[in-house]
């Protein structure tokens, strides 16, 4: 009798804990609103993205699933195993949905640094932020005004850079509002439901974009898309030695696509990769190879050479930003002197100098994203694959020279 009247208390034990978790996602998001969690914080950039495009014209397509398969170069199997969800989670937005350069300018509100407007309605966010559904800041029937805003200031790159670093860093300043998430993968993926990590590079579906009809290169990218949304927008781009950070990334990404790293395997990807760099180049120019996807693309790919090649993407964002309005690190001068680094970058942003005890609590912040123990075993990449890299990206180095008028940038020893 006792075991069965416990397993009886067990059995309505469960029932009520299910009970009470489904009631618990039902009336959630209300209770929050009633007490205005939602309603009086300023929205970040992920949910305008969302309102902007979202006109209710979204349908399911497959065939809109398969040309984002065929221009990244992935199959829908590669897609499940990286956790992109393409084939359950992906909506098709009509084309001018898409042809945000024509959509028409935007007014803001004159007393904020930040660009920032009012608006009663903000309809159901369906975008996801990482792998998850973003939760609607505020509910679309309340008739309140909510205060919207964009950054006024974008990190866009590079990975492996010591981007998180400095992202950190400046989120620490008293003066600036953290959003609340560090990438919202919108502009270079979300839009497709995929999520990707850096603005500035990362243009992997332009052949889908409206004004890239016909062209062999794209001639919309996500710069000129920042730019429409944001004129004003301060950029902020690290850059690091293209060798350093290739083998950076090579270990770093090594957590998510699960795959042996070694120097052996390092130098033959390496040497597969400027092969078919180099073969591109023969039939296209080197823009068009950059952002070509066919012999490197940014979901499964060991070694992405191409994001190494600074000189390309940083032309596209200062072809449409003024010089004065872009913010370029030498990751290797950063770590060396992180605190007149933050300076400039305080100074670049408008924002107010620190006081000595603020500014030591800033620098006292740990370092982001070292190597763990397992590279940390595989020892630095092979004298022969740090020599052809040198010959690959000496060229391209010398171009961002050029470009920024700067001879750092040759990362010269």
């Amino acid at each position: 009798m006792t075991r069965r009247y416990m397993w009886l208390k067990t059995f309505v034990a469960l029932i009520l804990v299910f009970v009470f978790v489904s009631t618990l996602r039902k009336i959630g998001p209300k209770v929050a609103l009633w007490y205005g969690w939602w309603d009086e914080y300023p929205d970040t950039v992920s949910n305008f993205y969302t309102a902007l495009s979202q006109t209710k014209n979204v349908v399911l397509s497959t065939r809109w699933r398969e040309r984002m398969l065929e221009v990244s170069h992935i199959n829908v199997t590669q897609a499940a195993n990286m956790g992109l969800n393409l084939s359950q989670t992906l909506h098709s937005y009509t084309w001018s949905e898409l042809d945000l350069v024509n959509f028409p300018e935007f007014a803001f509100l004159p007393n904020f640094k930040n660009p920032c407007w009012r608006e009663s309605y903000i309809p159901p966010v369906t975008c996801y932020t990482g792998n998850k559904p973003d939760i609607p800041s505020r509910h679309p029937t309340r008739s309140k005004l909510s205060l919207r805003c964009l950054p006024y200031f974008l990190i866009i790159g590079q990975p492996k850079c010591g981007t998180t670093d400095i992202y950190r860093r400046l989120n620490s300043h008293p003066d600036v509002t953290s959003p609340k998430m560090k990438e919202s993968f919108w502009m270079e993926r979300i839009r497709f439901r995929d999520g990707s990590v850096d603005m500035m590079w990362d243009n992997t579906f332009w052949p889908l974009l409206p004004g890239n009809e016909g062209c062999r290169e794209p001639c919309v990218t996500n710069a000129d898309m920042v730019h429409h949304l944001n004129p004003k927008a301060s950029i902020i781009i690290s850059l690091r030695n293209p060798i350093d950070r290739l083998y950076s990334d090579y270990l770093y990404e090594s957590r998510w696509l699960h795959y042996q790293i070694s120097r052996e395997n390092f130098h033959q990807e390496v040497k597969q990769e400027i092969q078919e760099f180099n073969t591109c180049l023969l039939t296209n120019s080197v823009r068009a190879c950059t952002y070509n996807g066919s012999h490197e693309n940014a979901y499964s790919s060991k070694v992405r050479l191409r994001l190494g090649i600074y000189s390309v993407h940083v032309a596209d964002w200062l072809r449409v930003f003024p010089r004065h309005q872009v913010h370029v690190i030498k990751f290797e001068d950063y770590i060396q002197d992180i605190e007149n680094h933050m300076k400039s970058l305080f100074r670049f942003l408008d924002l107010r100098d620190l006081t000595k005890s603020e500014m030591t609590l800033i620098l006292e912040l740990e370092p982001n994203n070292i190597r763990n123990v397992n590279a940390q075993h595989v020892g630095e990449m092979l004298l022969d694959t740090r020599q052809m890299l040198t010959d690959f990206y000496s060229r391209y180095n010398k171009e961002l020279t050029e470009l920024l008028n700067n001879r750092k940038y040759l990362w010269e020893k």
